[in-house]
């Protein structure tokens, strides 16, 4: 029989996420391990929701036995009951419980692996619920089953003021961290445009100048890539050619596949992928070892 879904874990949404409004903390431990002599430095998307696979909802004991371990525990219905009860209950001490503490309502399918189940992408795993008649946690199996555990979402979690506060740090690197396939999280397409346009022209947060360094150079030294991430004789010729006043973001949460303004050309070691404006179809860019060129 299908079991109603459960609506105990969204009053765990309206209450901050444990580790919200305490980046000066986090920014805290970069200094001090800097202060040891660690060449640290972080990364950073410019968004409030985080972007993961929905397998991580589950408690720990389900991956125990891997991939097809875990599979079986979602279609046997003494272990959804355990999970269920993990979940609802937080009965595993020092698990970060995602789904009691985000709320399934903010845990939004972004990408299934199947043309099968198309039709949850782009809805929360409450609404998936709701449509199923099942708890939320069944839901969650149910689908992760049918996918083979192929299914990622965007977790509407974070805080605009930590964003704001670890994107101002001079530690700090800009990166997309993007999942792509179906509904994804605008940062796949938005990242860069969205700190050029919204953090440095429209807020004043960075400089031009800190948030490019933010995206090439800084990033490139830490990645251990010497040919990368600055303009000058002897470096790859990835290049961008961007209008300052104009150039943002158009990815939303609702239509995230929308591609930025203001970026007229992009060069990847000297060819155009981007020209005008239009794609070129060339495809000049290869995978890269951190040190490797």
């Amino acid at each position: 029989m299908p079991r109603r879904a459960s609506r105990s874990t969204s009053r765990t949404a309206r209450s901050p996420g444990p580790n919200n409004r305490k980046a000066d903390r986090a920014l805290a431990l970069v200094e001090a391990a800097r202060d040891r002599g660690v060449d640290l430095t972080v990364e950073q998307y410019p968004y409030t929701a985080a972007s993961t696979m929905l397998s991580v909802v589950l408690p720990p004991w389900v991956h125990a036995d891997g991939p097809d371990g875990t599979i079986e525990h979602l279609t046997d219905e003494q272990s959804r009951d355990r999970i269920h009860a993990d979940v609802e209950r937080w009965r595993i001490d020092g698990w970060e419980n995602f789904g009691a503490l985000t709320g399934w309502e903010n845990l939004v399918v972004s990408n299934v692996e199947s043309e099968a189940n198309a039709a949850p992408e782009g809805k929360s795993i409450a609404e998936i619920a709701d449509e199923r008649g099942v708890r939320a946690t069944d839901a969650v199996c149910d689908l992760l089953a049918e996918e083979e555990l192929g299914v990622s979402i965007v977790a509407h979690m974070l805080e605009e003021g930590d964003v704001r506060e670890i994107l101002s740090n001079e530690r700090v690197c800009v990166a997309t961290d993007g999942l792509f396939g179906g509904k994804p999280h605008p940062r796949v397409y938005g990242t860069y445009p969205r700190i050029l346009g919204t953090y440095v022209r429209e807020e004043n947060l960075l400089t031009l100048e800190e948030a490019v360094r933010k995206m090439t150079s800084l990033p490139a030294r830490a990645m251990g890539l010497d040919r990368k991430g600055l303009v000058r004789q002897g470096m790859d010729a990835d290049l961008v050619v961007f209008d300052p006043a104009t150039v943002r973001s158009t990815a939303t949460f609702d239509d995230p596949r929308r591609h930025p303004k203001g970026i007229h050309h992009v060069l990847v070691d000297g060819e155009f992928v981007v020209r005008d404006g239009e794609t070129t179809g060339e495809t000049p860019g290869r995978a890269i070892r951190a040190g490797v060129e």
